[in-house]
């Protein structure tokens, strides 16, 4: 396996050591962060090492850089670069943290399309699905709540596979993509996954997750396979522990998605009509051989919130109490 190599120059020594610690701390980053704030020091480095990128003050920008054996020189500027370097890539540095290492994995991704740097890989993450017949339910509120549960413990990824998803309003404003250029990645280069998983996800309360789909005809033609198949490569990778599925409308065959989950925990009412659909779900499993999947369906009946503002439940969801009910169904169920 090879890891790639990211370089930070920044005379501004507080920034470079906030930036640098800030992507070690990341886990799952496809390349080691070093960062140098002498220029002597840095070039000692360059000369005995292959750098991927250099992410350089635009101010501390030279001629002698272009000696050395840099795949890609990234400026960090200011706003303002000088004529010699301004067909340099670059990225404004007074930004978050996580915008600047979007960017950076946007520029790392098309490294990789030609040095071959591979994802890490390690033990398989738990996939946990989320499915009910039943309307307004709870469903995704118990996901969201079940996801930040979770990753306060475990490095967690949040997937909605709806339509339709209030999430959308939690995106950065700077995202480099959503759930459907996740999945068009994917079938181009699954090798570099981790790499665009990075560039695009977003955070919520400590709960990592992918944007939602911005045009859901986008992913109508995608097969439940292909689905799967990201899924557990995405598993597969040393970016998540947990891995919590929100399963709906764009998913064509909901039970081979559950085929790849460890569990699935199924929201429900208590009204007769919300009964009757689970039974007729389970009824279903059975008549076609499919009670090792019955197996792992765990009812929940999710309670409901006294706020009718969605984005209000959706921010702190996991201290509510549907978060103390996800707690207690994960914690019965372990």
């Amino acid at each position: 396996m090879k890891n790639g190599l990211l370089v930070i120059y920044d005379s501004e020594a507080i920034y470079a050591k906030h930036l640098m610690d800030y992507i070690s701390d990341k886990p799952g980053m496809p390349f080691k962060t070093t960062a140098f704030t002498e220029k002597n020091s840095l070039f000692s480095f360059l000369k005995e090492n292959n750098v991927d990128i250099l992410l350089i003050s635009a101010k501390e920008m030279c001629e002698e850089i272009l000696e050395f054996d840099i795949q890609k020189i990234v400026l960090l500027t200011d706003g303002n670069v000088i004529s010699d370097y301004v067909n340099y890539s670059s990225i404004y540095k007074y930004q978050s943290s996580e915008n600047v290492i979007r960017e950076v994995l946007d520029y790392f991704v098309d490294i990789h399309k030609q040095s071959g740097v591979v994802p890490v890989y390690s033990k398989q993450a738990d996939i946990i699905g989320i499915y009910s017949p039943v309307g307004r339910c709870g469903k995704t509120l118990f996901s969201i709540a079940l996801g930040q549960v979770l990753s306060e413990d475990y490095n967690t990824l949040y997937l909605n596979l709806d339509e339709f998803s209030p999430l959308a309003k939690y995106c950065n404003e700077n995202n480099s993509g959503d759930l459907a250029d996740l999945m068009y990645f994917f079938k181009q280069d699954p090798s570099a996954i981790s790499i665009k998983l990075h560039a695009i996800v977003n955070n919520i309360n400590g709960l990592d997750f992918i944007p939602p789909l911005t045009y859901f005809q986008d992913l109508r033609e995608v097969k439940t396979q292909e689905w799967a198949n990201m899924l557990t490569t995405i598993a597969s990778l040393d970016s998540y522990e947990k891995i919590v599925i929100d399963i709906g409308g764009i998913v064509s065959n909901i039970f081979e998605m559950m085929e790849v989950c460890e569990s699935v925990y199924l929201p429900l009412l208590s009204d007769n009509y919300s009964l009757m659909r689970v039974e007729q779900l389970e009824e279903y499993m059975l008549s076609h051989d499919m009670g090792h999947i019955l197996d792992k369906l765990k009812k929940v009946e999710v309670p409901r919130l006294s706020t009718d503002n969605v984005y209000e439940e959706i921010d702190t969801v996991g201290m509510s109490e549907i978060g103390d009910c996800a707690r207690t169904v994960y914690a019965n169920a372990s």
